[in-house]
């Protein structure tokens, strides 16, 4: 018997992909970039609005990953890197997205 192969191996490898794109997407680029606050917020107000949207971006990214990997994987008879390619990617782009939302409804703009 293959190591992934029956239900188990599915369930474990999708928990450990699970775990990565969660890993990868903790930072995805946001420390990179320059927040200013509009409203006069000093540097430690900065840091604890940045660590803020980055747990809510987090948070409804992955939940959102979950449902479309399930929902992909429904009827399918074994997994697709392509597929998983996709939705990380997507999963990361709506990622940054809403942490931007996040940071400018907390009257914060980006800079260069």
């Amino acid at each position: 018997m293959k190591p992934w192969s029956g239900r188990f191996g599915c369930r474990l490898a999708v928990a450990v992909l699970i775990g990565l794109v969660a890993a990868g997407l903790s930072g995805c680029g946001e420390s990179k970039q320059k927040w200013v606050s509009q409203t006069g917020a000093d540097e430690s107000q900065v840091s604890v609005d940045r660590a803020y949207c980055q747990r809510r971006a987090d948070a409804v990214a992955g939940a959102e990953y979950e449902q479309d990997l399930s929902s992909n994987r429904i009827g399918s008879s074994g997994s697709s890197s392509v597929l998983d390619g996709f939705d990380q990617t997507d999963a990361k782009r709506y990622r940054r997205k809403l942490f931007a939302s996040c940071m400018g409804s907390l009257g914060y703009r980006q800079v260069q």
